[in-house]
């Protein structure tokens, strides 16, 4: 009989689940010797909340849960914030935590109540049981992958990773898959359309999840709709497609809300409200088109479609040919006058002019990780994808040192593909020891740093309010010297002539290596002003 252990292991191998991400402790070491023994590779990062977030994004690329392992008392808290991102993000992910052993009741270090702690943060917690955990793991897993798709919780007891683990833990995951067809009353959504004049489609996380690129083109194209996105749908459709409109909720926020509020009629195609960063604003009726109902209460839908979104978006496009008042000149201009507004070229190395440097040198297969702040808010607005999972970032929650880590697990999962991490100087100093990680394991991932020298979102928001700048800006180590005692190569950039000769230089070498623009931070004055306040 199989311990708890050896279970989890070879569950791993079963699935093909390859990697499993952590920072182990005496509790946990059983779950990495016996995973190891079964070919799944132990990813050591430099910390739980670095190790969270890989697992994370491991999730959020193959499909499959990503495992993350740690101990117990404060390995288990600082992995909370990975789990809540993974839980706002939609990541699927199983989180072990160690903890005391059940046989030490009335033992109090390091024990916490660590069930209490992520059970707001996870769609499932429970406590490991050996003669349960053949259950407990098989129910874990389909709870993280259904819809919508996050982090589940296993607290596992010191005594019970070698327990004997019975129980029925048979059934591969793929068997767990919900089989789903095109949703009902599709006659009902072609009239819908059929008397709109303008309008358009809204397409979110779920639908770039689910590979609904090709129905969401089709149902665009069969009435000349514009398509425009959330960020982390970007490349559900080509961004150079006539049709494509551009990014809600990025720079230029008010921009796009005013294109939207044009529309009569709004298909929210596999969209997740938590990406709104404002109150939804729209008052023109909403078809609603996803695998779940619309219960979120952020808008109001005339027409609830659940079922497969592909199939769905397919379905309606064929029974709703027609003209739409929408031009593709008038859709150009949109575009021409959305660069215009939210680019301000100013002195020095603006940070469009690294966004746009980087896009043209690099391949379109290259996969671009954003880290949180105002970088973001520009790199989701002007960097252009033609393909869905090639740009990624930490939206639902929003945290601060995502990049750097997602960005070693999408290298990992995908090693023949260009990785980029575009991070600011403070979300990157919350995680600089995983400069190390990429140095170990000898990952080519590109990091580029918008030093600015301060939390330059939160300093705008001081000097809107005519306060000064306190907390908010910092004395910032020499990133180039830092990087390359890591042993990275590293460039400087001043001007956006050195940013062109550094990534230049950077690619054609191919290994690691970090590049730090000094940015004048003076454009992102015409974002934060499109931004709703707060």
């Amino acid at each position: 009989m199989a311990s708890v252990a050896d279970e989890l292991g070879r569950v791993m191998a079963r699935e093909k689940i390859r990697l499993m991400f952590g920072f182990p402790g005496g509790v946990t070491v059983d779950l990495a010797e016996m995973a190891s023994r079964h070919g799944v590779e132990f990813v050591l990062a430099h910390s739980e909340w670095s190790a969270g977030y890989m697992a994370g994004m491991y999730g959020d690329l193959t499909g499959l849960p990503g495992v993350l392992v740690t101990t117990l008392g404060p390995g288990a808290t600082n992995a909370v914030n990975a789990t809540a991102h993974a839980y706002l993000d939609r990541q699927p992910a199983l989180i072990f935590t160690g903890s005391t052993s059940l046989r030490q009741a009335s033992h109090s270090h390091q024990r916490l109540d660590q069930r209490a702690i992520f059970a707001p943060v996870t769609k499932w917690s429970t406590t490991v049981t050996g003669d349960g955990f053949a259950a407990q793991l098989r129910r874990g897993m389909r709870i993280a992958t259904d819809e919508r798709p996050g982090p589940v919780h296993f607290d596992v007891p010191a005594d019970q990773t070698r327990a004997d683990s019975a129980g029925a833990g048979e059934g591969s995951l793929s068997e767990y898959q919900r089989a789903y067809g095109p949703a009902g009353n599709i006659e009902q959504a072609a009239k819908f359309l059929r008397s709109a004049q303008r309008p358009l489609v809204v397409a979110g996380n779920t639908a770039r999840r689910r590979a609904a690129s090709g129905g969401i083109r089709q149902l665009a194209e069969a009435r000349g709709m514009p398509v425009l996105t959330t960020p982390k749908a970007k490349g559900v459709i080509d961004e150079r497609h006539p049709l494509w409109a551009g990014v809600i909720e990025m720079a230029g926020h008010h921009f796009m809300d005013d294109f939207l509020a044009q529309a009569d009629l709004i298909l929210a195609v596999g969209f997740d409200p938590v990406e709104l960063i404002g109150p939804w604003r729209h008052s023109a009726p909403v078809i609603n088109i996803d695998y779940l109902p619309n219960t979120d209460d952020v808008y109001y839908s005339a027409l609830d479609l659940v079922g497969d979104i592909n199939a769905t978006c397919a379905a309606i496009a064929s029974t709703s040919q027609g003209e739409s008042r929408w031009s593709e000149a008038e859709l150009a201009r949109h575009r021409t006058e959305y660069l215009r507004r939210v680019t301000v070229q100013g002195p020095g190395l603006s940070p469009s002019a690294v966004v746009f440097a980087a896009r043209e040198a690099l391949p379109e297969s290259a996969i671009m990780v954003s880290d949180v702040g105002s970088h973001k808010m520009l790199l989701g607005g002007l960097w252009r994808t033609s393909a869905p999972d090639t740009f990624f970032m930490s939206n639902g929650l929003g945290t601060m040192g995502f990049g750097l880590p997602s960005a070693i697990a999408a290298q990992l999962v995908h090693p023949d593909r260009k990785v980029v991490c575009c991070t600011g100087d403070g979300g990157l100093a919350m995680v600089l020891g995983e400069l190390g990680t990429i140095a170990d394991r000898e990952l080519p991932v590109l990091t580029i740093v918008f030093n600015d020298g301060a939390l330059d979102r939160i300093r705008r928001k001081q000097w809107n309010e005519n306060f000064r700048a306190i907390g908010t800006e910092f004395g910032n180590p020499d990133f180039v010297k830092l990087a390359e005692s890591f042993g990275l190569a590293a460039y400087r950039a001043t001007t956006e002539g050195e940013f062109t000769g550094a990534l230049a230089s950077a690619l054609a070498d191919g290994g690691p290596c970090l590049i730090e623009a000094k940015i004048n931070p003076e454009e992102y004055d015409a974002q934060f002003r499109s931004l709703p306040r707060g």
